[in-house]
């Protein structure tokens, strides 16, 4: 199964530097409080959030599955946005950049047809432009 990730290398690694500090601040904050009831509450909101971080992190992309035959576009957490194609009746798939705003994913079937999916970025920074260079390169190399 191939994947292709909407969050870059840099980004990924960045998010768990910070996930990395955030739960230490948070364990010492715990552990210098002698062990108070409202900093342990605080503690396992933070593990929360970190284990929410991360599974945000790692779902979200482009899922290529050769042997089942389907591609799985996840852009979000809800239903409706994960979408899940049949890879045998895709002619192509290309990626456009809406400025700062985000990405269009551009799906041209076989049966002369077309889908556009779009992606909003989360937060816009220098990330961008390179995560769109690269999600088009592997996108090029799967066809």
């Amino acid at each position: 199964m191939k994947r292709i990730y909407l969050f870059g290398r840099i980004v990924r690694i960045l998010f768990l530097i910070s996930f990395i500090f955030l739960l230490y601040a948070f364990v010492d904050m715990y552990i210098q409080s002698n062990f108070g009831f409202k900093n342990l509450l605080l503690l396992i909101f933070t593990i929360i959030v970190v284990i929410g971080g991360l599974t945000w992190i790692y779902s979200m992309g482009i899922f290529i599955d050769r042997k089942n035959d389907s591609l799985k576009l996840v852009i979000g957490f809800s239903k409706k946005n994960i979408k899940r194609l049949v890879l045998s009746n895709i002619a192509s798939i290309d990626v456009e950049l809406k400025g700062n705003l985000g990405m269009d994913f551009i799906i041209n079937y076989k049966y002369d047809c077309m889908e556009k999916i779009e992606y909003k970025f989360y937060r816009i920074s220098i990330f961008e432009k390179a995560q769109y260079k690269r999600i088009k390169k592997e996108l090029r190399k799967i066809q």
